[in-house]
This record gives structure tokens, sequence and C-alpha cells, in this order.
């Protein structure tokens, strides 16, 4: 680690201040040198191996990573900056201020993506979801090491390692009955790439089934252990059984796959290490695959071989039409994708009714929003009195309301239950529907009509004279009608405006509306006001 540590290996780390973080030389002059190192691919991915070392470097040689603080804090400060400046460990030092907060990770779908500033057509993406969990895993041990108080920095790195690891298990690993991904594709057990657009049983470099499971296995690690459960990889290790087997003894991938079989065969897996193996990859070794071998748990149980359900890989998520054939076979339509539902097949499930609109939807009024009413757009809403007639439609939470004289019914006029002659306001059941008036008169403020009016509405007939909603008051003087332009509550748009440019004006138009006893507008001289009458 030391000449990685103090730059003086050939292809030397530097700091690059374009993008803020740590890249190779060759990296830096050749966009695809070291694996696009220089343009952010994979860093997390190569990095975690070297934090993997110091972390055991630290737990037997602490001196080493003082004297080396600096350069380490950099180096995980490149893939894991935490939010907390003061998290220990990097507190007294300045990486924090050189690298954006844990630069792979996307925290709403909990994985990270590996590719870089490379531009993909269908977008970001990662191939090797294990290493990804390798480089969190490498954080976290590394800060275990600093104690567990509350600003140590092993707490963010496991939040980083449990998201990855989840997201690794819902869209990289298809155990039998994923929700998430067709049986057809499931089939294939793991995922070789999920990007933005695309998820593809394929790798970067090789559509090997061995190597799109490999890359997915690799570094094994007591990470490993949790990252990878018994009844998933009894699925998994069935998919690439025989082309494991094929492999010469050479070859690399071998000693990984047998590794592999180890979570489910450990003696199986320990003849074929001892008798088989002669290669390792270089993240691996003799001594570290026969550690793996020895301490599976398999050793005591073996797990049985996966024997895959197949009515329950057909018909992705309709089980019920993969016995919907004749004598219990699978319809037709099962075999391919995107499955048999949704259809009117009786197999298929119920779809599922739209689901009721928000409680905040129509300013807190739901019943009123579902009958889409115009006013629901308006910032008043619709369950404000009306000015006039104080009437609250039918659809709104009930409310005190302004006190009315209910008017007798008229004769000659239709029904009230078709609504003054307008039925669809009357299916809604409004409160206006029980008035002379009906509820398809505009409002004398706004003109505002109620959607489920008819286009021209049929004129009622006349009302007899009733009492008035609120008393009358002696007229007054102009005295009486002062400006009251402060601390006034806005209620309705400028009518008077256009018809008085005086307070006594606006008084007598505010009098012949139903006796109010004030009238409000706005954009009147540039400005809100208050008459009060």
């Amino acid at each position: 680690m030391t000449p990685w540590l103090t730059g003086a290996n050939a292809d030397a780390l530097l700091y690059d201040r374009t993008f803020g973080g740590v890249v190779t030389t060759d990296g830096l002059r050749d966009s695809g040198a070291d694996y696009g190192n220089g343009r952010y691919n994979d860093h997390h991915f190569h990095y975690g191996y070297f934090v993997y070392a110091l972390a055991a470097v630290r737990r037997f040689d602490p001196a080493f990573i003082d004297a080396h603080a600096t350069a380490i804090a950099m180096l995980i400060g490149d893939i894991g900056t935490p939010l907390d400046r003061d998290t220990a460990f990097f507190s007294n030092l300045p990486a924090l201020d050189y690298f954006p907060t844990a630069r792979h990770k996307d925290w709403f779908v909990g994985h990270s993506y590996a590719s870089g500033l490379f531009l993909i057509n269908d977008g970001k993406s990662q191939e090797s979801s294990s290493e990804s969990v390798n480089a969190y895993y490498a954080l976290s041990l590394f800060a275990s090491l600093d104690g567990d108080a509350k600003n140590a920095y092993v707490h963010f790195a496991r939040v980083l390692l449990a998201l990855e690891m989840r997201a690794t298990k819902k869209y990289w690993h298809m155990p039998e009955g994923t929700p998430v991904y067709e049986p057809a594709f499931a089939a294939n057990a793991m995922v070789g790439v999920v990007g933005d657009m695309t998820v593809v049983y394929n790798t970067w470099f090789s559509n090997s089934s061995v190597m799109i499971h490999g890359i997915n296995l690799m570094p094994v690690t007591p990470i490993s252990s949790q990252l990878l459960p018994q009844p998933f990889v009894a699925q998994q290790y069935a998919v690439v059984r025989d082309a494991a087997n094929a492999l010469p003894h050479d070859d690399i991938w071998k000693s990984l796959m047998v590794m592999d079989l180890a979570i489910v065969d450990a003696e199986a897996a320990w003849q074929a290490l001892t008798t088989e193996i002669s290669a390792f990859d270089p993240w691996n070794s003799r001594a570290n695959a026969l550690y793996w071998v020895a301490t599976r748990p398999s050793w005591r149980k073996r797990v049985p071989p996966f024997l895959p359900s197949p009515a329950n890989n057909q018909c992705f998520g309709a089980p019920a039409c993969g016995v919907a054939g004749a004598n219990g076979t699978p319809l037709g339509c099962c075999n391919t994708l995107p499955g048999c539902c949704p259809s009117g097949l009786g197999c298929c499930p119920p779809r599922e009714r739209p689901s009721p609109p928000p409680l905040n939807v129509c300013f807190g009024e739901p019943q009123c929003a579902a009958l889409g009413l115009g006013c629901c757009s308006s910032a008043q809403g619709c369950c404000e009195p009306d000015l006039v007639t104080g009437i609250v439609l039918g659809c709104c939470k009930p409310k005190s309301r302004r006190p009315s004289t209910p008017a007798p019914a008229p004769t000659g006029v239709s029904d009230p239950a078709t609504c003054q002659r307008q039925p669809r306001c009357a299916a809604l059941g409004l409160d206006c529907c029980s008035s002379p008036q009906g509820c398809c008169q505009p409002n004398p403020l706004t003109g505002m009509v109620l959607d489920c009016c008819d286009a021209v509405p049929q004129t009622p007939t006349p009302a007899p004279q009733t009492t008035t909603i609120a008393p009358q008051t002696p007229t007054p003087s102009d005295s009486d009608c002062p400006s009251i332009e402060n601390n006034m509550d806005f209620s309705g748009p400028d009518v008077g405006a256009k018809q008085s440019k005086t307070a006594e004006g606006c008084c007598a138009i505010c009098r012949a509306h139903a006796g109010c006893k004030a009238f409000s507008w706005n954009d009147y001289n540039g400005g809100t006001g208050r008459w009060g009458c």
C-alpha cells in the first residue's frame, strides 16, 4: 500500500480539481486506461479493495494508518465522504472539503452507479453489485475501529452498506417468485447489469453465465455470507453448475464457482478445491478460498439441490393462468412476455379500482375535487359561503354556515329533486338544489357557474318575496362609508370599481346586492380595499 499512498508508483494517484476526485495518472491522460478511472468509472469497485486492505492493516498496525492519515482520508473520501463534517477520523483532516457526498450512491434506488462520466444511451448503470457491497463493507470495517461514538464514521458507512445490500438483493438477485422480473428473465437467477433504462443478463465483457454470475459474487469475504443466503444460492448455482463444471482447472473463474458451491455443499467444494483448482483471481488466494469453504454452515447441513416449481414460474403475476389450460396446463400466453394479464381472462386478478383523490385536493375538500368543479383550481377553493346567498356546496365538509331563513317552495317550479331543471346538479346532492334559484345562477360577484350546470341554464320561475339573508340596516349617510384599507380580508373581485369611483357610489352598489353590509374588491386604483356601508 505504501507506494499508492505516497505516490511512488508509476501510475500514481492524483487529485482532479475539475471534478473533485482521486484518479490515476494514466486514467487522467487516457479515458480508456485503468477501466476508465480518469472518468470516475468503477471508483468504488477498485478503491474498495484498497480500503479493505487498509482496514486489516489498521487492526494490527494503527501507527501505519496515522503516518498516512491524509492520503487514506483522500482515498476514503473519494467514494464515501459523509454528510457530517464533524465525523470522527475526518474531523481533523481537510479531505471532506474536496469531494461530493457518497459519490456513486443513488439514495433513491438505494444502490450505486459505476459508470462515472461516460455517456450511455440507456443511462447510468452498474455491473458488479458485489464489488459495490465490498466497497461499503470495507468502509464499515475501517471505521469500526474508531469506536462507537455518536459522530463515528461507522454509522454513515453502515447506512451505505445496508442500502447497497438491500438494493442488490432486490434488483440483481432474482429468487423464485420475485415480483420484480418476469419468470422468463428471472429464471437466470442473477442480473448482469442494472441500468436506468435496461436490465440485462450480460456483462460489459462477456455473455458467459459463469462470468455474469461471477462478477456479482466477487470478492468473497465475510460479508458474502449475508449477501448470498443459502436458499438463493441453491437456485443461483443450479443455473451455472454445468458451465462451471466444464471450466478447466486453471481458469480463475472456476475457483470462484467452487466458493459459490461451498455455500450449499461445502464438502463437494472442498474436494474440488483441493484436487482440481490451480488458479485464483488477484483478489483471491488458496488460503482465502480454503478458509471460506472450511467455515461454511453447509458442512453441518447440506442444502438440497434446487428444484424449480413450474407453476410458480408461469404467467408472471397471474399464477392461476398457469393452470387454466387443458388438464391443468398453462395457457399459451404464459410462455411469452408480458404474460396473460391484464386482460379479460378469468384467471387474471381483478383490476384495482382507482384510488380516491388525496385528502388535500381542492384545498382539503376531496369530495368537491371528485366532481371536477372549476372552483377547485382557484385559491379560495369551493367551500367558502356564497357572499350573497350564504350557500355552501353539498360536497363540502360540514362547517358553521351563515344563518338563513328557508324560502317557501314556489308554485309552478319543478320538483327540487331535479334542482330547477338541472338534474346533474341534483344528482350531486348540492344544498343549493333546494333553493328556489337552484344552483345555476351566475355568482353575482365572480360570474362563476358550477360545472354541473347545463350550457344554457333553464330560466327558473320567479320566486316569491323571501326574507333577506341579512337584516336591512338604515340607509347611512355618505360619512358612514369610510374607506378601510388596512388589515382587511379580501373576498371578491372588483365589480363596483367599474361602476363607481367614489365611496358613496360603492356603498350604493353594496346596498343593492341583497342588503350587504360591506363591499370589497381588488385592483382598485392599484390596490385592495373595503368599504364599510
